[in-house]
């Protein structure tokens, strides 16, 4: 396994996982070494090439694998070794996959509002100290080199979303961000509810992933688990598509309930205990009371009941 951190320079480490003759798992720092400037994919496959002939000392087909990150460098350099050390395999870091991935699920909705947030939010202190006073704890930080930095983000703000709006118009009255503050308004006021359902999608649609990406961080045995985790992410994905598997997104479901105004003709399904389930539709909805409207549902079976706002959201 190589990786580089990058400062002043570059830092290349190189560690070698091998089984002893008691077939034990054996982790060993074998190169580190500075270099004024990232190495090119010639210079790293020469790099590890000398490690491994020259100083260990190893045959061509000793080594199996390389496990490496997703910077393409990285890429290129093990396509050249994979012609030298014809057994080796490219074991790509699952915790970069796992994350490139996400960066693939997108909603256009809250890219150009978290493009502004971003731009504000996270680099004035006035508009941390406002965020911290409504939510009462301090804002989250902010990398684009840590994984998920930016979900993360996202998240807190799909937690705190009912503290948005007054975020929002707090900022614009005090004249923090000018433009960028009246440009995430505009974006808000154009469709809260979509937006809101954006964010809440984006917290229920990459927990899976964030988490697995953190459980899979680590240079020791937790390749062991890749296999598992990785079907469970995939058949968390296959269940986005399954239409009898409800529940699925918890804080879409919750932002759909809340925005939903049952009408004449909005169609339900209620279990009934010993039943089944079955489907219905409101038909009349008495409003005598406009703060406690009366729905009349009838059943595919002919029989009816009243319901208040309350019992027919959770069933729609």
């Amino acid at each position: 396994m190589f990786d580089g951190t990058r400062r002043l320079g570059e830092a290349l480490n190189t560690v070698a996982r091998f089984c002893n003759a008691e077939f034990e798992i054996i982790l060993r720092l074998v190169q580190f070494i500075t270099l004024e400037a990232s190495p090119d994919n010639l210079a790293l496959s020469a790099t590890l090439t000398n490690l491994v002939i020259r100083e260990l000392g190893l045959p061509f087909e000793a080594i199996s694998g390389w496990g490496r990150d997703s910077v393409k460098v990285n890429g290129t350099a093990l396509s050249r070794l994979s012609v030298i050390f014809l057994n080796s395999t490219d074991l790509l870091c699952i915790c970069h996959t796992l994350n490139n991935t996400g960066e693939r699920v997108g909603f256009p909705e809250k890219r150009d509002f978290m493009t502004a947030w971003l731009i504000l939010v996270l680099n004035n202190n006035t508009a941390k100290k406002m965020w911290k006073s409504l939510t009462q704890h301090a804002m989250v930080g902010y990398s684009t080199i840590r994984w998920w930095s930016r979900q993360e983000v996202e998240n807190e703000i799909s937690e705190n979303w009912h503290h948005v709006p007054n975020f929002l118009h707090q900022l614009e009255d005090e004249g923090v961000g000018d433009a960028t503050t009246r440009r995430m308004l505009e974006i808000y006021a154009a469709n809260p509810i979509l937006l809101e359902v954006s964010f809440a999608a984006g917290y229920d649609g990459t927990a899976r992933l964030l988490r697995t990406t953190y459980e899979m961080e680590g240079d020791r045995l937790e390749i062991l688990l890749v296999f598992r985790r990785v079907e469970a992410v995939r058949a968390f994905g296959r269940s986005l598509g399954d239409p009898d598997n409800r529940g699925v997104l918890p804080n879409v479901d919750a932002v759909i309930r809340r925005a939903m105004v049952p009408t004449v003709g909005t169609s339900l399904e209620k279990e009934f205990p010993g039943h089944g389930v079955f489907s219905g539709k409101i038909t009349k909805i008495d409003k005598e009371d406009p703060e406690e409207l009366i729905y009349h549902i009838t059943y595919e079976d002919g029989d009816t009941e009243t319901m208040q706002i309350a019992e027919v959201l959770p069933f729609g």
